[in-house]
């Protein structure tokens, strides 16, 4: 099921911090990590220059049913 989630910048970067590769990251790492999200964020036409943005998602649903 496709939706879209208004998230504002700080929260999108803060969504990525609980990421486990950026949490098993040298400080020096994950600084690097950050900045290039806020690179991609301030040259993508969907989110340059925006405080919040729309942010695709899909939800896979699985049903199972007992045989």
């Amino acid at each position: 099921m496709p939706w879209r989630e208004r998230i504002g910048r700080a929260d999108y970067i803060a969504r990525w911090l609980t990421v486990s590769s950026f949490l098993a990251a040298s400080d020096r790492e994950r600084t690097r990590m950050v900045a290039e999200i806020e690179r991609i964020l301030d040259t993508d036409p969907e989110t340059a220059g925006r405080d919040e943005f729309e942010l695709p998602q899909i939800t896979d649903v699985y049903v199972y049913r007992a045989s």
